[in-house]
């Protein structure tokens, strides 16, 4: 409104402006321009008195009429031009009694900047419900108006959600609200079906073939160490301990981290071809 005066040329200076807030304005108060956002309804006289709304009908009170309109509507970013045609509010009525141009206000919708994006689709998806309704002064699909004059830029989800829509399974099956929550609950169990539980079935499988290689290794080296012993002299019995000593070290240090339970008798197995074969040199050089 202020804008709209100060366009208009209208100032505290060269006019008597009024402020009858919170008192209800009646058609015999000294005023001679009314100005609200409002209009004077037969069930709606929270701002006017029952004779204002009766001086309507009557034609005692017109509505206003700018002979610049559109012009005023071109300097004021936030206002739409409004055409009311005749009997538009109450038709039983007549009223009002003539069509005229008006100002219509829009409404600018802001959010912090690191709101959730599910947030934003859920408020978008309200919005959409609430405005992107034909009325009496709008058509459908007329909202969202990305005005180039906002003092922000708008958010790219909410602009790909009027754009492209949300046609998730979810939304076609659950509200809004109910629907982001499931959404973001299946982008964290999502993880723990796809990645830890395989992970944990097939972790254990390769550790323990890991752990059977290393096994194995230990065999192969017992093998190894017999085939040289049937081979070797007496001299050569104590480079052979030296080696039995070594893979005893080695097998006594191992760690078999989760799967343990698994290799505790192969291990034993190890251990006493280790200790044979040492009993086996000791009987070789008694002799």
């Amino acid at each position: 409104f202020e804008n709209i005066f100060k366009i208009a040329g209208v100032t505290a200076e060269n006019s008597q402006l009024i402020n009858y807030w919170p008192n209800n304005i009646s058609a015999n108060d000294d005023w001679d321009i009314f100005i609200s956002s409002g209009i004077p309804l037969k069930n709606d006289l929270k701002k006017y008195k029952q004779d204002f709304y009766n001086a309507l009908l009557d034609r005692e009170i017109k509505f206003l009429e700018f002979e610049d309109i559109e012009g005023l509507n071109k300097n004021l970013p936030q206002t739409k031009l409004i055409q009311v045609p005749q009997s538009l509010f109450e038709p039983e009525n007549h009223f009002p009694s003539q069509s005229f141009k008006t100002l219509g206000l829009t409404t600018s919708v802001f959010i912090n900047k690191n709101m959730d994006p599910s947030h934003i689709l859920i408020l978008s998806e309200v919005l959409k419900e609430m405005f992107d309704k034909s009325g009496k002064f709008s058509q459908k699909n007329e909202y969202p108006n990305f005005s180039a004059n906002e003092i922000f830029e708008p958010s790219t989800v909410a602009e790909k959600f009027y754009k492209e829509g949300e046609n998730s399974f979810l939304k076609n099956y659950f509200p809004p609200i109910f629907s982001a929550f499931l959404a973001k609950l299946l982008f964290v169990l999502a993880p723990i079906f796809f990645i830890i539980i395989p992970l944990t079935t097939i972790f254990p499988d390769i550790l323990k073939k890991y752990f059977q290689m290393q096994i194995n290794k230990y065999y192969d080296e017992i093998y190894s160490i017999e085939k040289n012993l049937e081979e070797a002299i007496i001299s050569d019995h104590k480079l052979i301990k030296l080696r039995l000593d070594h893979l005893d070290d080695q097998v006594r240090g191992a760690k078999f981290p989760l799967v343990h339970d698994d290799f505790v008798q192969q291990i034993f197995i190890v251990r006493e071809h280790i200790a044979m074969i040492h009993k086996k040199i000791a009987r070789m050089n008694l002799k």
